[in-house]
């Protein structure tokens, strides 16, 4: 339709051609919705554009970056105590971070508070029975089939199991502790092997101690170091049976009166317990002498017949 322009127009014309604009604006709006964009102040607000189809409110909304470092999220800077990034779900996964080669798939930074703060609010105790992950934070390296199937009341869960060198979790420091367990017990191990201290020579395997001081300096290649702070309480206790290496049994041959025995490690500062196996009247060990590498077993006399003799080495 042609326009007329010598023809002057009444305000309610003005004003009915103004409306049909706009509504032909809204309809076209409805065919082709703009992309996603934020207003000022405001929301997100989700649509359709034809070169993004992949930013749609029905599903994921993304951003895909070529190259390094922080581009396009680095608008997204929060002043105040509020939440930067917000994610909620039912049942799915509220935010996602994916590096497909050697890239980080999500990352928490933060200049005096947590870098990354996980919780999980249900309070209920478990039964530990069903499928449930009631945990803080859980964290994969390869398959995770074997993996637990109720990980509840647990701040949290590490689990690996590639080859025999995997490891759940890992806490490392060169000056302070790797790993500090609080509370009722410290630490539970439970495995083939329920704690392991593999250290160099130089250095302590385990040390345990009863008291509240710090860990006295003393010479390392020790597997495991017991200390009571006091005569009250004890270093070590064993509860059952007990196993020296460095313990044996040996015999004074009948017409003898001696018996050197040798093993490695023995010096002249060693201590050694022999005691007799064999009931002889009159016949006792006399004394026990220690050199390099060895110590003789001395009786009070010839021994008529063959004498046993049992023997412990201390040091």
């Amino acid at each position: 339709m042609a326009l007329d322009v010598e023809k002057p127009k009444t305000r309610r014309a003005i004003l009915a051609a103004g409306l049909g604009g706009l509504g032909a604006v809204a309809v076209q709006a409805l065919s082709h919705p703009s992309p996603a964009e934020a207003v000022t102040n405001g929301n997100v607000q989700l649509g359709h554009g034809p070169l993004d189809s992949d930013n749609d409110a029905a599903t994921e909304t993304r951003v895909n970056l070529t190259g390094s470092g922080l581009v396009a999220f680095s608008a997204f800077q929060m002043t105040g105590t509020g939440v930067g990034l917000w994610g909620q779900t039912t049942s799915g996964v509220a935010v996602k971070g994916i590096a497909t080669t050697s890239g980080i798939g999500l990352k928490g930074e933060s200049t005096d508070g947590p870098g990354v703060n996980a919780t999980s609010v249900d309070a209920i105790p478990s039964d530990f029975l069903s499928t449930s992950h009631r945990t803080g934070v859980m964290g994969f390296a390869g398959d995770q089939g074997n993996a637990a199937t109720n990980t509840d009341e647990t701040g949290v869960y590490g689990y690996s199991d590639t080859s025999n060198q995997s490891t759940g979790v890992i806490g490392h420091s060169n000056q302070g502790l790797g790993v500090l367990g609080v509370g009722a017990i410290g630490v539970v191990g439970a495995g083939s092997w329920g704690v392991l201290g593999d250290v160099g020579p130089t250095q302590i395997g385990v040390y345990g101690n009863s008291g509240a001081s710090a860990a006295p300096v003393v010479g390392g290649g020790i597997g495991v170091l017991a200390r009571a702070e006091t005569t009250a309480s004890l270093a070590l206790k064993v509860l059952g049976r007990v196993q020296f290496s460095r313990s044996g049994r040996t015999y004074i041959a009948a017409g003898a009166s001696s018996r050197l025995v040798a093993l490695a490690g023995v010096t002249t500062a060693s201590y050694v317990l022999a005691t007799m196996a064999t009931n002889r009247a009159g016949v006792y060990v006399q004394a026990v002498v220690t050199a390099a590498g060895q110590f003789t077993i001395y009786m009070n006399k010839v021994c008529a017949g063959t004498t046993y003799i049992s023997y412990l080495v201390i040091n």
